[in-house]
């Protein structure tokens, strides 16, 4: 057991806001990000430029990757700041309801060979935020409305 750090941040322009704060995200996935060792990236790639609209936000990838010695990882993307208060009042509960499950879900060891992730976007028409787990079948895609 190690504790949970932040391990990068990206700065960011006044445009762009994190749509949730380091000790909000350990408040929230309490003692899990402790008992992974969870690292957290605030990751600036990719993000929207000053006027730019998408129909999809990139929001929060949790992800396991043998390659980094069985490493777990919270990756959270800036969105707008004119969006950030709708998209936390998704994310929030969505922590405790997708993200937490999934980081605590019984695994095989055939699981833990490879890399996974689940994957947290806010749909901009629907006003979802939306769960989609990366290369493999046994976690249902889930969503979240307001």
């Amino acid at each position: 057991m190690s504790a949970a750090r932040t391990i990068y941040k990206s700065e960011i322009g006044s445009h762009l806001s994190y749509p949730i704060k380091f000790q909000e995200l350990c408040e929230s996935l309490a003692p899990t990000m402790e008992e992974l060792g969870i690292g957290v990236r605030f990751s600036a790639w990719n993000a929207p430029r000053q006027n730019e609209t998408r129909e999809i936000y990139p929001i929060i990838e949790a992800s396991y990757d043998l390659r980094d010695d069985g490493a777990w990882e919270i990756k959270v993307s800036p969105i707008p700041r004119a969006i950030r208060e709708e998209v936390r009042a998704l994310l929030l509960p969505a922590l405790a309801a997708q993200v937490h499950a999934w980081l605590v879900a019984k695994r095989t060891d055939g699981w833990r060979s490879t890399y996974h992730a689940l994957r947290g976007r806010f749909d901009a028409a629907s006003k979802q935020l939306l769960f989609h787990e990366h290369n493999a079948a046994s976690y249902e895609g889930s969503s979240v409305k307001r």
